[in-house]
């Protein structure tokens, strides 16, 4: 793109923004505004999306270790489960789940919820 097609583009820009600004700051609905102000409506919506994705373009981010974070609690079994054969493998993305024999109803609700909550 020239430089003069950028300039124009930053100028339709500019003004679609304030256009959209002074619309949500007239506490008129988009209708209102609109014909009050011979705007057309699907061209403001267009012009509403451009300027949010831009906008959302224009945002840093920044990269947390907590947004991907992942802990795992370790659950002490009685001696009893520990040498009992899995009655039930459950394979959830890369987490495996071996479910025994006579494990309690309580541990296996809090294994699952767990599970539920980080996939």
């Amino acid at each position: 793109m020239d430089h003069i097609s950028m300039m124009k583009s930053k100028i339709k820009f500019d003004y679609w923004k304030k256009t959209i600004e002074d619309c949500q700051a007239s506490e008129k609905t988009v209708v209102a505004y609109c014909k009050e102000n011979n705007v057309n409506e699907k061209t403001y919506y267009y012009w509403l999306r451009k300027i949010r994705e831009q906008l959302c373009k224009d945002m840093n981010y920044p990269a947390t270790a907590e947004e991907n974070k992942c802990e795992f609690a370790q659950i002490k079994l009685h001696a009893s489960y520990q040498q009992a054969n899995p009655t039930i493998k459950l394979h959830v993305g890369k987490v495996v789940v071996e479910i025994s024999d006579g494990m309690s109803q309580e541990t296996i609700s809090y294994v699952l919820n767990g599970i539920r909550n980080i996939c």
